[in-house]
Protein backbone atom coordinates (compact mmCIF):
# COMPACT_ATOMS: atom_id res chain seq x y z
CA UNK A 1 0.00 0.00 0.00
CA UNK A 2 1.82 3.51 -0.72
CA UNK A 3 0.84 6.56 1.42
CA UNK A 4 -0.13 9.76 -0.41
CA UNK A 5 2.40 12.05 1.00
CA UNK A 6 1.96 15.81 1.49
CA UNK A 7 3.76 18.63 -0.23
CA UNK A 8 6.67 20.32 1.20
CA UNK A 9 4.83 23.38 0.89
CA UNK A 10 1.57 22.12 3.11
CA UNK A 11 3.47 20.87 5.65
CA UNK A 12 5.89 24.14 5.56
CA UNK A 13 2.31 26.20 6.21
CA UNK A 14 0.89 23.45 8.68
CA UNK A 15 4.01 23.67 11.01
CA UNK A 16 3.88 27.89 10.70
CA UNK A 17 0.23 27.99 11.42
CA UNK A 18 0.80 25.27 14.25
CA UNK A 19 3.44 27.46 15.94
CA UNK A 20 1.73 30.95 15.47
CA UNK A 21 -1.61 29.11 16.92
CA UNK A 22 0.44 27.90 20.16
CA UNK A 23 2.19 31.30 20.55
CA UNK A 24 -1.06 33.05 20.39
CA UNK A 25 -2.72 30.76 22.98
CA UNK A 26 -0.10 30.57 25.12
CA UNK A 27 0.15 34.81 25.21
CA UNK A 28 -3.32 35.18 25.81
CA UNK A 29 -5.56 32.00 25.42
CA UNK A 30 -9.04 32.31 24.33
CA UNK A 31 -11.77 30.34 23.08
CA UNK A 32 -10.51 31.40 19.78
CA UNK A 33 -6.43 30.97 20.49
CA UNK A 34 -7.71 27.45 21.77
CA UNK A 35 -9.83 26.16 18.93
CA UNK A 36 -7.44 27.55 16.38
CA UNK A 37 -4.71 25.24 18.18
CA UNK A 38 -6.74 22.19 18.17
CA UNK A 39 -7.75 22.97 14.59
CA UNK A 40 -4.15 23.51 13.11
CA UNK A 41 -2.72 20.26 15.19
CA UNK A 42 -4.98 17.94 14.07
CA UNK A 43 -4.62 19.27 10.51
CA UNK A 44 -0.64 18.35 11.20
CA UNK A 45 -1.76 15.34 12.20
CA UNK A 46 -3.92 14.59 9.04
CA UNK A 47 -1.21 15.51 7.09
CA UNK A 48 1.96 13.54 8.75
CA UNK A 49 -0.43 10.25 9.06
CA UNK A 50 0.05 10.70 13.14
CA UNK A 51 -2.36 10.94 16.04
CA UNK A 52 -0.07 13.07 18.76
CA UNK A 53 0.68 16.34 17.79
CA UNK A 54 4.39 16.37 19.22
CA UNK A 55 4.43 12.71 16.06
CA UNK A 56 3.12 14.91 13.96
CA UNK A 57 6.13 17.74 14.35
CA UNK A 58 9.16 15.53 14.05
CA UNK A 59 7.27 13.87 10.99
CA UNK A 60 6.61 17.05 9.50
CA UNK A 61 10.70 18.19 9.98
CA UNK A 62 11.53 14.74 8.76
CA UNK A 63 9.99 14.72 5.56
CA UNK A 64 11.19 17.63 5.01
CA UNK A 65 14.54 16.75 5.39
CA UNK A 66 13.98 13.63 3.93
CA UNK A 67 14.34 11.17 6.13
CA UNK A 68 12.65 8.03 6.52
CA UNK A 69 13.95 6.00 9.81
CA UNK A 70 11.50 8.47 11.61
CA UNK A 71 8.66 7.98 9.28
CA UNK A 72 8.50 4.29 9.04
CA UNK A 73 8.70 4.12 12.77
CA UNK A 74 5.65 6.57 13.69
CA UNK A 75 3.73 5.52 10.55
CA UNK A 76 3.30 2.15 10.21
CA UNK A 77 1.71 1.12 7.28
CA UNK A 78 -1.96 0.22 7.87
CA UNK A 79 -4.53 -2.31 7.37
CA UNK A 80 -7.21 -2.30 5.15
CA UNK A 81 -10.31 -1.98 6.85
CA UNK A 82 -12.76 -4.57 6.21
CA UNK A 83 -15.91 -3.96 5.07
CA UNK A 84 -18.65 -3.52 6.97
CA UNK A 85 -21.63 -5.89 7.02
CA UNK A 86 -25.20 -4.89 8.38
CA UNK A 87 -27.84 -8.13 8.27
CA UNK A 88 -30.66 -5.61 8.56
CA UNK A 89 -30.07 -2.97 5.51
CA UNK A 90 -29.13 -5.08 2.28
CA UNK A 91 -26.46 -2.49 0.25
CA UNK A 92 -28.52 -0.96 -2.81
CA UNK A 93 -27.05 -2.11 -6.36
CA UNK A 94 -25.12 1.23 -6.87
CA UNK A 95 -23.33 0.45 -3.24
CA UNK A 96 -22.49 -3.02 -4.03
CA UNK A 97 -20.69 -1.82 -7.57
CA UNK A 98 -19.15 0.94 -5.34
CA UNK A 99 -17.93 -1.96 -2.64
CA UNK A 100 -16.83 -4.47 -5.72
CA UNK A 101 -14.45 -1.00 -7.46
CA UNK A 102 -12.71 -0.64 -3.62
CA UNK A 103 -12.20 -4.39 -3.27
CA UNK A 104 -10.78 -4.66 -7.22
CA UNK A 105 -8.77 -1.68 -6.19
CA UNK A 106 -7.30 -3.31 -2.78
CA UNK A 107 -6.70 -6.31 -4.46
CA UNK A 108 -4.40 -4.31 -7.29
CA UNK A 109 -2.57 -2.51 -5.10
Amino acid sequence: MTALLPTASDLRQALVRHADAVSRDERRSTDGTVRAREDSAYTLCVLTGTRDVEDAQRVAEALLSGSTALITRLRPVAEPVPPVTDPVAAPSGEEKAAGQDRAALADAA
